[in-house]
C-alpha cells in the first residue's frame, strides 16, 4: 500500500514537473514572439519618423528657397525700377541741358545779329517823344534822294510832318552783298541834311542849329541819320540795338 502510494506520488510529481516545464516553455515562446513582433513595429515607426522628418525638412528647404528666390526677385525688381528712374532722370537732365544749350545758342545768335530795323525804331518811339513822325514810302526816298532800294535789307525813313520841325530818324541796313554801295547811301543821307538846312536857315534858326549838328553815321551794315533836339538819346538807342 505504501509502495503504491509512493509510486502515485512520484508519478504526480513527475506530471507536475512536466507541466511546469511545459508552461515555462510556452511562456518563453510567447515572450519570444512578442519580442519578435515588437522589433519590426519599432523599426517601421522609426523609418516612418525619419521619412516624415526628411519630408518636413525638404518642404522647409523648398519654402526657404522659394522665399529666397522671391526676395531676390523683389530686390531685382526694385533695383531695375531704381535704374529706370535713374535713367529717366538722367534723360530729363540731358534734355534740360540740351534745351538750355539751344536757348543759349538762340540768344547768342539773336545778340550777334542785333535787332531788326523795325525793332530799333520801336525802341526809339517808346523811349523818346517824337514830333508827329511819318514813315516815307520807297518812291519818295528814291525820287528825292536817289537811294537804290534794291541795295537795302531793311530800313526806316521817318520825318516829322510838322513843317516847323526838322526832326528826322533814318536807319538803313545794307544787304551783305551790297556793302560796296555804302558810300552812295551816305551821300544820299547827306542830301537830307543839306535840304533841311536850306529849309530852316532863314525861317527857323533854332531848327537850323539842330540840323547843323547832325551827321550821317555808319556802323557795320547800318547807315543812319538822326536830326532831333534829342539826337544824343536817340543815337544811343540805335547804337545799343545794332551791336
Amino acid at each position: 500500500m505504501k509502495n503504491h502510494t509512493r509510486k502515485n506520488t512520484k508519478k504526480w510529481t513527475l506530471l507536475l514537473a512536466g507541466a511546469a516545464l511545459l508552461a515555462l516553455a510556452v511562456g518563453c515562446g510567447e515572450k519570444s514572439e512578442m519580442e519578435t513582433s515588437a522589433v519590426p513595429v519599432t523599426e517601421s515607426s522609426a523609418i516612418n519618423l525619419e521619412i516624415e522628418t526628411e519630408s518636413d525638412g525638404a518642404e522647409a528647404t523648398e519654402e526657404s528657397t522659394v522665399e529666397a528666390r522671391t526676395e531676390e526677385g523683389t530686390g531685382s525688381e526694385v533695383e531695375t525700377t531704381d535704374e529706370e528712374e535713374s535713367s529717366e532722370s538722367e534723360s530729363a537732365e540731358t534734355e534740360g541741358e540740351e534745351s538750355e544749350s539751344a536757348s543759349s545758342e538762340e540768344s547768342i545768335s539773336e545778340a550777334s545779329e542785333g535787332k531788326t530795323v523795325s525793332q530799333i525804331y520801336a525802341d526809339v518811339e517808346s523811349q523818346v517823344a517824337l514830333q508827329s513822325m511819318v514813315q516815307m514810302p520807297d518812291d519818295f526816298i528814291t525820287n528825292y534822294y536817289g537811294v537804290d532800294m534794291a541795295s537795302l535789307d531793311s530800313y526806316v525813313f521817318a520825318m516829322s510832318e510838322d513843317a516847323t520841325s526838322a526832326e528826322t530818324v533814318i536807319v538803313m541796313k545794307m544787304k551783305e552783298s551790297e556793302k560796296d554801295k555804302v558810300e552812295g547811301l551816305t551821300t544820299a543821307l547827306q542830301m537830307v541834311i543839306d535840304e533841311k538846312k536850306a529849309e530852316m536857315q532863314n525861317y527857323l534858326p533854332e531848327q537850323y542849329e539842330i540840323v547843323n549838328k547832325s551827321e550821317v553815321k555808319v556802323s557795320g551794315d547800318y547807315v543812319y541819320l538822326v536830326i532831333s533836339e534829342n539826337a544824343d538819346q536817340i543815337t544811343d538807342i540805335i547804337e545799343n540795338d545794332i551791336q
